[in-house]
C-alpha cells in the first residue's frame, strides 16, 4: 500500500483528488433528504410529518455509525503510522464486523422505540401509522447504511464507496436468496398453522404489503449466519470443529432433499411421457447425488459438524410442528 503518496504528489492535485469525492458524497447526501422530502410531499402533509419526526433517530442512527467509523479510521491509521501493517488488517476486520453488529443492534432497538418516541410528540394514529411504516423500512437497512459508512471512513469516500458497492454486489447473490427464504419462511410456517405464535407472523403490513414481523425476523437471521460466517471463515475460528463454510455445505441438505422430489415424480406424475417422466428425474437425481459427493470430498469432517447442527436445529423446530389447515 502507497502511504507516501501525499509527500510526493504536487498540492493542487492532490487537494483535487482528496476533496472531490468529499463534495460529490456530501452533495448526494444533500439531494437525498431533498429527493425524499418531495416525493414524501406529494402523498400527504401527515406523511411529511411523519418523516419529519422519524428525522432525529434517523440521524442519530447515522451519526453512531459515523463515529464508530472514525474510530476505526484512527485505530488503523495508529498502527500504519507504527508500521504494524498486521494489526492494523485486523482492526479493520474487526471493526468492520462491530459495523455491521452496531447495524443489528440499531435496527432492532430503533425500530422498537419507534412506536413509543412518536406517541410522544402525537396523538393522531394515522401519523403514529405512517412514521412506524416508513422508519421500519429505513431502520431494516440500519445494518447496510452501518457497513457503508464504515467502509467510507476505512477506505476514504471515493475508494471506500466504490469498495462497498463491489462487495454488496458480490454478496448480493447469497444475500438475495437467503433474505427472500428467512423473509418468507416464518410467514409461510404460520399460514399453514405451524411455528412459534403463527398469528403474530402472519400480519401483512397495509402500506408495503409484506409480512413485516416476518422479515424482520428474517433480517435477524441473515444477520446470525453472517456472524457466524465470520467467525467460521474470515478470522482464527471460533467455533472449533464447527467452523464450516455455510455458504458451500447446505447444498448437501439442498440437493439431498430434492431426491425424493425428483422419486415422487416418477411415482406420480402418470400424465407425463417416459422422458419427462422417468429419464429427467433420474438424470436430476445423478446430478444431486453427485453435487452431495463432491461436498463430501471436499470438505471432509467438516461435512459431518454441519449436519450435527442441521439435525441440531430441525429438532429445536419439532415441537413447534403442529397439523392442522391453513389459515392464508
Amino acid at each position: 500500500m502507497n502511504d507516501t503518496f501525499m509527500k510526493t504528489r504536487p498540492v493542487f492535485p492532490l487537494l483535487l483528488s482528496m476533496a472531490l469525492p468529499n463534495v460529490i458524497s456530501m452533495l448526494v447526501n444533500s439531494l437525498y433528504n431533498i429527493v425524499d422530502s418531495l416525493f414524501v410531499a406529494q402523498i400527504s402533509e401527515q406523511a411529511m410529518t411523519a418523516l419529519s419526526l422519524v428525522f432525529p433517530i434517523q440521524n442519530f442512527v447515522n451519526a453512531v455509525a459515523i463515529g464508530f467509523g472514525i474510530g476505526i479510521n484512527a485505530q488503523i491509521a495508529l498502527y500504519l503510522g507504527a508500521g504494524n501493517h498486521e494489526n492494523a488488517n485486523r482492526a479493520a476486520t474487526h471493526g468492520m464486523m462491530f459495523s455491521l453488529l452496531h447495524g443489528v443492534l440499531g435496527m432492532v432497538l430503533c425500530i422498537a422505540i419507534m412506536p413509543g418516541f412518536l406517541r410522544r410528540f402525537t396523538t393522531d394514529p394515522a401519523l403514529v401509522d405512517m412514521g412506524v411504516t416508513y422508519s421500519t423500512i429505513v431502520f431494516l437497512f440500519s445494518l447496510v447504511n452501518m457497513a457503508d459508512l464504515a467502509f467510507e471512513k476505512i477506505f476514504g469516500r471515493a475508494a471506500g464507496v466504490g469498495l462497498f458497492v463491489l462487495v454488496v454486489v458480490s454478496c448480493l447473490g447469497t444475500l438475495n436468496g437467503l433474505m427472500l427464504a428467512a423473509t418468507r419462511s416464518l410467514y409461510s410456517v404460520a399460514a399453514r398453522g405451524n411455528g412459534p405464535k403463527p398469528e403474530a407472523f402472519l400480519g401483512i403490513d397495509q402500506y408495503t404489503n409484506m409480512p413485516a414481523n416476518s422479515a424482520i425476523v428474517g433480517v435477524l437471521m441473515c444477520a446470525v449466519w453472517l456472524t457466524y460466517f465470520y467467525g467460521a471463515n474470515l478470522t482464527e475460528g471460533w467455533f472449533g470443529p464447527f467452523c464450516f463454510d455455510s455458504s458451500e455445505l447446505p447444498i448437501i441438505t439442498l440437493y439431498a432433499l430434492y431426491i425424493p422430489m425428483f422419486l415422487n415424480v416418477m411415482r406420480r406424475e402418470k400424465e407425463l411421457n417416459a422422458f419427462h417422466r422417468y429419464v429427467m428425474p433420474v438424470l436430476s437425481i445423478v446430478c444431486c447425488i453427485f453435487f452431495c459427493v463432491a461436498a463430501v470430498v471436499s470438505h471432509g469432517k467438516a461435512v459431518l459438524y454441519y449436519l450435527i447442527v442441521f439435525a441440531v436445529i430441525m429438532a429445536l423446530a419439532i415441537p413447534f410442528y403442529r397439523q392442522g389447515k391453513e389459515k392464508a
